[in-house]
Order: structure tokens, then sequence, then C-alpha cells
């Protein structure tokens, strides 16, 4: 039988490709070119066995609690291979994604663990260099007032001559 033949006798696209050897699209070229008019998505799945009226009102057996837990550790031990513990933010910074740190920028880590304490509510740890170097000779611990003084340093260079920010700065 050709392909047009097939078509028109109940079998799907995927059916023929699978039959035929070659892939769906040039089973629908071929159709389209032989002027066969092709069946709307509602159509095919009231034809086919698999979709159509056979299979409604059937569900999936639900997992089990055992299969559940094995799926579960599954995921764990593939995640503990592979994770890296860190991802880069589109802002620069480094980030802790996993352990008791999660979450947290790996530059406030690393300084917390340099002054052996936590960072207090009003200090902060500026980058010197790039956002994504962490070495503790590129940090430094200010407070949130200094860092924001430092940064507004940092944009005075930036204005015109009447103080106002130049165009494309900011």
């Amino acid at each position: 039988m050709t392909i047009p033949e097939l078509y028109v006798s109940g079998k799907s696209i995927p059916e023929i490709a699978r039959l035929e050897r070659t892939n769906r699209s040039r089973v629908r070229m071929i159709l389209l070119a032989a002027g066969v008019k092709l069946r709307t998505r509602a159509e095919g799945v009231r034809l086919s066995p698999l979709l159509g009226v056979a299979a409604r009102g059937k569900t999936r057996q639900p997992f089990s609690r055992r299969w559940r837990s094995r799926i579960s550790m599954a995921r764990r031990k593939w995640a503990a291979k592979h994770a890296k513990g860190t991802s880069t933010k589109s802002s620069g910074y480094v980030e802790i994604t996993r352990g008791p740190n999660k979450g947290r920028s790996v530059h406030a880590v690393k300084m917390e663990q340099h002054i052996e304490r936590r960072l207090r509510k009003n200090e902060i740890v500026h980058h010197r260099g790039r956002r994504s170097d962490n070495r503790l000779t590129q940090l430094e611990l200010m407070t949130r007032s200094e860092h924001a003084r430092l940064h507004a340093l940092e944009r005075t260079h930036e204005r015109d001559r009447a103080g106002r920010f130049k165009k494309g700065t900011n």
C-alpha cells in the first residue's frame, strides 16, 4: 500500500512513519502533495485505540510508598553526586546551593569564617574587584553607611559640572 492509501485506511502519521521507516514530516509532505485532506487532532484521537474511547476512564495505578521513597532516594543520590554546590547569579555574585548555608552568598560566608562570627545587621561585605572573586584579599568588611558612601563617591565621577548624572551612567 502507498502512504496515502495507508492514511485513508485509518493509520496515523506516526504509525505510517514507523512502517515506512521515515520521519513524520516526510509522511505529512507526501500526503499533502497527494492532495489528501489531513485529519484534525480530535479525529486522530478518536481513531487511535490508545488515545480514544479505549483509554477513557482508565487511570494509572498510584505509586506505592516504597516506590516513592526509592525514587526520592535515587534523586538525592544523583544530586549529591552531580551538584556543584554553588551557582553564579545574574548579578555576578556566587551563591551556595547546598548545605547549612544554602541560599547565602559565598563572600558573606567566607568573611564570617574569617572573623569567626556572623555578620551584624549593619555590616556588609564589599568586593574590591569582580563579584565572583571571593578571595579574602578581595573582600572588605564595612558598615552599610560606609559602603553607601563608597559607592556614592564612585558615582561623583560620573556627574557633570552642575552635579547632575551624565547620560547613560545610571
